[in-house]
């Protein structure tokens, strides 16, 4: 590392705020990185729209509560984001908005319901 190159970013290290706006209001999360996702898949479904990102099962949330973000969907049983849907269009995410309204859910609540789901 030279003397001029310490303010230079770590290329390993994951970008944890999306760079630009999506236009569709919908995020992919790959381990940390907050991605736009601009056009949506087939009828735009959140089926789809896990599908096309190489999930085929997944559980989601709605979060009334979050003034940032309408909808998250996880890995299918845990607390691993795989994208999210914002409530403004017009406003950048960052992935610490993400963990903040992950750390306000109810899990109690959300893993009774997938118990239900999978007792069917």
């Amino acid at each position: 590392m030279g003397l001029f190159n310490f303010s230079k970013k770590n290329k390993n290290e994951p970008v944890k705020n999306a760079t630009t706006i999506s236009r569709t209001g919908f995020y992919t999360i790959n381990r940390g990185n907050i991605i736009p996702l601009n056009e949506l898949p087939k009828t735009g479904s959140h089926v789809d729209i896990s599908e096309s990102i190489g999930f085929d099962t997944c559980h989601g949330v709605l979060t009334f509560e979050s003034n940032v973000i309408e909808y998250i969907a996880f890995k299918r049983r845990t607390k691993v984001p795989i994208y999210v849907q914002a409530k403004d269009k017009t406003r950048l995410l960052t992935f610490s908005d993400v963990e903040q309204v992950i750390q306000e859910i109810d899990w109690g609540f959300e893993w009774r319901q997938l118990d239900f789901e999978d007792d069917k």
